[in-house]
Formats: structure tokens, C-alpha cells, sequence
């Protein structure tokens, strides 16, 4: 079983490696898209600018709502400004992540089409954090970036050269 504490050391380790992920993108590909239809860069970085702290938000309430709190911030989230904007995002899920506790976490509550316990709904939001997080890692490959590999991507680091 796992504890609360390793659950939320888990979040904390996805934010890092994000934010590492991020110091990757060049300047002159905060607009790459792989699609069209798909996210820019810069607006897949604002949306993971609040995506965490809002779902986590939504859990704790049983529905939706919270998310609209997050979107000026998260509309004026830049490139420049998004490792404090993630800063900020780790700080106010810590504070909700410890409203949690043993009753309410088993508590089921009926959000995004579905009706799970928050501690399911929590651990969703972080594979989906993960998901995300490799969706970066992607666009930075796909907009060219060929110095990233594994170790950035699932450590946060760079790898190291070889001898």
C-alpha cells in the first residue's frame, strides 16, 4: 500500500521533471505544433500551468467548478514565466493534497463523466500528469530538439556525457 506521503512525493516528481522539460524548449518553438489541431507548445505549458491544482481542486469538492478560479493564471502563463507558475501550482496542491485524509478519500464523489473515490480520481490525475509530461517531452523532440533523451524525460536530468 502506498502512503500519502509517497503519492504526493510522486506529484512533486512529475512537476520537477515538467519544469526541466520546459528549460528544453527553444525560443523559437514556443509555437510548434505537431498538428493543427493540436496544442501549441506554449499553450500545452499553460495548460499544465493549472491542470494539476485544478483537478486536485475539483476532487476535494466533488465537481468542476474550482477549475475556472485557475484560468487567468493560467491564460497568462508564458514560456518565461512558467517554472514559477508550476512553483506556485506544487504550493496550493500541497495545501489541498493535505485536506485528504482517510474518510474522504474513500468518499466517492461524481466528476468528468465519472463517479469514482477521490483517492482513484487522485491517482488518475497523476498518470495523467505523467501523460502530459511525456506529451512535452514529445513536442520538444518533434520541434527538433535532438540532445533529450530517456533520463530527461523519467529522471528530470540531463544525461550525462559519455567518455
Amino acid at each position: 500500500m502506498y502512503t500519502k506521503e509517497q503519492i504526493w512525493n510522486s506529484f512533486k516528481k512529475e512537476i520537477s521533471i515538467i519544469k526541466h522539460l520546459a528549460e528544453k524548449i527553444p525560443a523559437d518553438k514556443h509555437d510548434h505544433k505537431p498538428t493543427e489541431k493540436q496544442r501549441t507548445t506554449l499553450e500545452l505549458l499553460q495548460y499544465l500551468s493549472t491542470a494539476g491544482v485544478g483537478t486536485m481542486d475539483a476532487i476535494l469538492v466533488g465537481d468542476i467548478t474550482p477549475f475556472a478560479k485557475y484560468a487567468e493564471r493560467r491564460d497568462a502563463t508564458t514560456v518565461e514565466n512558467f517554472a514559477g507558475a508550476m512553483d506556485v501550482q506544487e504550493k496550493e496542491m500541497a495545501e489541498i493534497y493535505a485536506q485528504f485524509n482517510e474518510t474522504n478519500l474513500e468518499e466517492e464523489v461524481s466528476i468528468f463523466g465519472m463517479t469514482h473515490s477521490r483517492a482513484i480520481f487522485l491517482l488518475e490525475l497523476l498518470k495523467t500528469m505523467t501523460g502530459y509530461k511525456m506529451q512535452l517531452f514529445l513536442y520538444i523532440k518533434a520541434s527538433g530538439v535532438e540532445h533529450i533523451g530517456t533520463s530527461n524525460v523519467w529522471a528530470g536530468i540531463d544525461t550525462p556525457p559519455k567518455e
